[in-house]
């Protein structure tokens, strides 16, 4: 080997012994615990590990006693990030070992959001919480110290009873710490008591001033028609003035919880206290008649066989507005309020009730209301212009003011009057409320689901479906709000319908219930008829529309239909009951003005009345337990449609030309539309070639 080569190698080995030989002198350490990044809430803390046996230990700078090896040693954290530094001394070489531990000692706050009352009248608790804290690990909920429920959302729902309920919320985060927050509730459900102790039972009314006193729960409010009472530890007292020989008194009481109890009763002049009947009388009241509905009016508490309700003109409302059916009564609304309204006339006639009103300074728009006693429940609210403005507010003042005067109308319907008297004029504005269109509140009754439907809202209840929607036809508009307990509705110069479905399990989801109710807020559908059999039906017409139904014999119904209007309609006619098992055997014969028609492709061509040259046609729309059959009307003066629900033999055509027309038109009518209208075209074009050759062959043998 070189010299040189041998010197390089000596001085490697020589390094790498010296590096070799330190390194062997540095001393171990290893700190076990706690872990570095450490989080906790414990202020004090034991640090442990090893090291080696002959080194010098120390901790943060303090003399850390080494235990042949090992060490360990309690130190007390500050709140916030800490650093532990454990070194080690050996032969001069040092060693250190550094790990992080945080103390966190402040709990986070936390707060109940919801409920935010100490009274709740349901047993859905549904809590809502929130902490200020970023590093919550989780929440955890008890009611009235039961089990803890672990959640990591920030609302929970119990299912509680009446009574007091104790709600617990924590919330602990990552370092442990637990913050608390309770709340103390009362859960009644229990709608308060209404006791009346005056008038004495049996005591007669004789005097216009009648004291009424009574009891209710502890801390409820009580009203005596709209009008706040004072209660004392429950104990109520007012007096009412009488003002006619029917008085109904509305006493209504809601606790604390916001539950709600209701009496009316009837003060009667001249009569007993006990004799008085109260309304859930009147409200059952029932009449037994067959075909149309019919009301019967007690004080006006009006029953019928399918509608009940009351109307109260002091307050503008109608009360507990229900729909009976076969299953049981259908509660929609507990209240209708119409703002400015006040009722000039009452008409009932046969299965129709009306309320109505014309609005200050004669008949610029009028209120009014129309009920109708059948299975639909139809109710029409209608406020429309009706005469010129400017005509109307000078008719109310000439008939009204004896003194010369001059009236004086702007363009924008502001009205002053200027009144002459021995020589000084007086000038008067006149108040412009009359200009103000109503609003119309429907206060829902329990468990009504509402949903957004096209023009209005669908309501749901008791396995039932309604409809609340503006006539799109009438012109106008209605503004509606829904809050979750009643929908209003800012109605100007337009038409508000109800009505409750009629059909019944239709295919397609109950499409054509839907399609029924657009047609008939836009117009399209004058006139609804719900047939169980020859002794059951009822018929709701909307706009200018008359139909009388009339059974010639057990199987034929015959539908006289009439407008003012010279537009065309469709009429919906909803078959159940005994009919419908008809329907499943054979279907109808339809004829109308004594013609047979043919069925349409779809609903959008039964309701297009512009595509088969005023030909009518129908549409049978089959369920599991109804039907629907759609009779187009396309042009008015009057008709009369016929439906035959068991068609014999010979119903289509006695004579083989009824015969072929029949298969003809039936053949017609399955075509598309546009494809209709040119095989009529051809139709007609070949009659007349037809007719032209046997003129032309007529004239030639004659010559």
């Amino acid at each position: 080997m070189k010299p040189k080569n041998l010197f390089i190698l000596t001085i490697v080995f020589v390094s790498v012994s010296v590096f070799a030989s330190s390194a062997a002198n540095w001393p171990a350490i290893v700190i076990r615990s706690p872990p570095d990044n450490y989080l906790t809430n414990i202020s004090v803390v034991t640090v442990t590990g090893e090291a080696d046996p002959g080194a010098i230990l120390s901790l943060n700078g303090t003399l850390l006693p080494n235990n042949n090896g090992v060490f360990s040693k309690n130190i007390t954290l500050a709140e916030g990030l800490n650093r532990i530094i454990v070194t080690a001394e050996l032969n001069g070489n040092i060693s250190t070992e550094i790990v992080n531990v945080t103390l966190d000692t402040i709990s986070p706050g936390v707060i109940i959001t919801s409920p935010d009352t100490k009274y709740i009248n349901t047993t859905a608790l549904n809590v809502s919480y929130t902490s200020n804290a970023t590093d919550i690990e989780y929440y955890r909920l008890s009611l009235n110290k039961q089990d803890w429920i672990v959640t990591n959302e920030t609302y929970y729902l119990f299912n509680a009873t009446d009574g007091l309920a104790l709600i617990d919320v924590q919330a602990i985060d990552r370092a442990g710490n637990i913050g608390k927050a309770s709340l103390n509730l009362t859960v009644d459900t229990i709608p308060p008591l209404i006791e009346i102790t005056k008038p004495d039972i049996n005591e007669p009314i004789l005097n216009r001033i009648v004291k009424i006193s009574g009891n209710t729960s502890i801390g409820a409010n009580i009203t005596i028609n709209g009008v706040n009472i004072t209660s004392n530890n429950g104990t109520w007292s007012s007096e009412i003035l009488l003002s006619t020989v029917n008085n109904l008194v509305r006493i209504e009481s809601t606790d604390l919880a916001g539950n709600k109890a209701l009496s009316i009763i009837n003060l009667r002049l001249g009569e007993k206290f006990s004799n008085t009947m109260p309304f859930e009388d009147f409200f059952n009241q029932t009449i037994n008649f067959s075909r149309v509905g019919t009301f019967e009016e007690k004080n006006q508490a009006v029953s019928g066989k399918y509608v009940s309700y009351l109307f109260d003109n002091n307050y503008s409302t109608f009360m507990g507005y229900a729909i009976k059916n076969s299953e049981s009564e259908t509660v929609w609304f507990n209240k209708i309020y119409i703002s400015n309204f006040t009722v000039e006339k009452i008409s009932i006639s046969g299965s129709v009730a009306r309320y109505f009103q014309n609005m200050k300074f004669g008949r610029w728009h009028y209120v009014g209301v129309e009920m109708h006693d059948n299975k639909m429940g139809t109710m029409l609210l209608d406020i429309r212009e009706v005469e010129d403005i400017y005509s109307s507010v000078r008719e109310y003042l000439m008939n009204r003011t004896p003194e010369r005067l001059r009236i004086n109308v702007s363009a924008d319907n502001n009205v002053t009057l200027e009144v002459k008297e021995t020589g000084t004029t007086t000038k008067y504005y006149i108040d412009k409320s009359w200009k103000d269109w109503p609003d119309v509140t429907f206060e829902l009754a329990n468990d009504v689901i509402v949903t957004d439907f096209n023009n209005g809202f669908r309501l749901q209840k008791d396995n039932k479906e309604a409809y609340l929607i503006r006539a799109k036809y009438a012109g106008g508009s209605a503004n509606f709000i829904y809050d979750g307990n009643k929908i209003v509705a800012r109605v100007n110069n337009s038409l508000l319908l109800f009505r409750q479905y009629a059909s019944h399990n239709l295919t397609g989801d109950n499409i054509y219930d839907m399609l029924v109710t657009e047609g008939i807020s836009n117009g399209t559908i004058g006139a609804e008829i719900y047939i169980d059999s020859a002794d059951s039906y009822d018929v709701a017409t909307f706009g200018d529309m008359s139909v009388l139904a009339d059974f010639p014999n057990p199987n034929t119904m015959n539908l006289n239909v009439s407008s003012g209007s010279m537009n065309g309609t469709v009429l919906a006619v909803n078959i159940g009951g005994s009919l419908y098992n008809s329907l499943l055997e054979r279907n109808p014969v339809i004829k109308y003005d004594g013609n047979n028609i043919y069925p349409a492709n779809s609903f959008e061509d039964v309701i297009d009345l512009t595509n088969d040259f005023g030909h009518s046609e129908y549409l049978l729309a089959m369920g599991s337990t109804g039907a629907y059959i759609f009779v187009s009307v396309p042009t008015f003066s009057s008709h009369i449609i016929s439906l035959n629900f068991e068609p014999g033999p010979g119903s289509y055509g006695s004579s083989i030309l009824d015969l072929l027309n029949f298969l003809a038109g039936g053949l017609l009518m399955a075509l598309p539309a546009g494809s209709r209208e040119m095989i009529f075209s051809l139709w007609w074009f070949g009659i007349i070639m037809m007719i032209y050759t046997v003129i032309k062959i007529a004239v030639k043998r004659k010559r």
